[in-house]
């Protein structure tokens, strides 16, 4: 089983002997051979960079420590907030290899004096505040850019069964399915139900109820006494979010195809206050 994390000082130790030596030769190919089997005693992430990450250390086998930011995305994602040791592992085209591994902890102020003093090593501790205060400015900048939301109507008789809307209530994290209608065939016939919102205490229910013209309301009232309808704006069943003036009980209950092609000019419009 490969350890989770890098004992720093086990690869100074081997990694110091393999960088003494400038030229390849045998005895520093043997020494590659050694650190490169720890390497693989432990759990790593591997990255091709181009840009980014690939800036901060200065070539193949050099490496840097330093914290991972809390915002950092990409494979570092769940390292945020970790300290981490990378190296150049290899070179790509236009780009570098990249291996990571995890730190136990901050290494202490020795360890840092002691890869000072190598040529190789890419000071970057303060790569974490840097990019802490950039990505501060980056989500400033977005929340600046982002327009609100604004919120739109959404009627239970335009609602595809193929299409249908999977909503998170904002106000009380219920989720819901607005499916509009469904439909299944019998050996007799084809059956097709339609879904009704009650417009007192939003409970969602299906009827399959036979009317002259376009069924927008059961003749049936909710177990509550309000009035199932599917002609008018979706609300959240559990707290009312999105729930108006014109969420109420009316007199028809269907209508005609006209009627319903000036409904359907009204779905996905802005959801104004009435």
């Amino acid at each position: 089983m490969k350890r989770k994390t890098i004992n720093l000082e086990k690869f100074l130790e081997l990694y110091e002997p393999f960088m003494e030596i400038g030229g390849w030769c045998k005895e520093k190919h043997e020494r590659k051979h050694d650190l490169y089997d720890y390497f693989r005693k432990i759990e790593s992430i591997s990255i091709e960079s181009r840009k980014g990450l690939v800036d901060l250390i200065d070539g193949n086998h050099s490496f840097t420590v330093f914290k991972v930011p809390r915002l950092q995305r990409g494979k570092l994602f769940s390292l945020r907030g970790k300290w981490i040791l990378m190296c150049g592992y290899g070179a790509s085209r236009g780009g570098r290899y990249l291996k990571v591994f995890k730190l136990r902890s901050k290494p202490n102020a020795q360890l840092f004096e002691r890869m000072a003093k190598l040529r190789d090593y890419c000071q970057r501790e303060e790569y974490y505040e840097e990019m802490e205060d950039y990505y501060k400015e980056l989500k400033v900048e977005r929340l600046r850019k982002k327009e609100p939301v604004r919120s739109r109507i959404y009627i239970l008789a335009l609602i595809s069964q193929y299409s249908p809307i999977k909503a998170t209530c904002k106000e009380c994290n219920l989720e819901t399915t607005f499916s509009g209608y469904w439909s299944y065939r019998t050996k007799t016939r084809r059956h097709h139900v339609d879904q009704y919102q009650c417009q007192s205490c939003g409970e969602l229910s299906y009827s399959e109820e036979d009317q002259k013209g376009i069924p927008v309301a059961c003749i049936k009232a909710c177990k509550c006494g309000g009035q199932l309808r599917r002609d008018k704006n979706i609300f959240c069943p559990g707290c009312g979010y999105r729930k108006r003036k014109n969420n109420k009980a009316e007199t028809f209950t269907s209508i005609s195809q006209a009627e319903l092609d000036i409904l359907e000019t009204k779905h996905e419009s802005v959801l104004e206050d009435d």
